[in-house]
């Protein structure tokens, strides 16, 4: 099982360019080292998901479904 994350479905915060420009620092370096600003992340079935947005957005949390659980290589990969 591996995790696919799309990259654009959660606002990145402007100091993770500011990191990226000042420090040089590669794409792939910014993932493994800043999680690009993701936070916590749930791991919930399919038609969990919309439910557990509404929930944690009507308590104040932001939250986005980033991505999904697929069978396959193991890890994580952006796309």
């Amino acid at each position: 099982m591996g995790a696919i994350i799309r990259t654009g479905t959660w606002p990145e915060q402007p100091v993770f360019q500011v990191i990226r420009k000042t420090g040089n620092i590669s794409e792939e370096e910014m993932k493994k080292a800043f999680n690009l600003g993701i936070g916590y992340i749930v791991i919930l079935p399919p038609d969990q998901g919309d439910r557990a947005v509404s929930l944690l957005k009507s308590s104040g949390y932001n939250s986005f479904i980033i991505g999904e659980i697929q069978k396959g290589r193991a890890g994580i990969r952006y796309v």
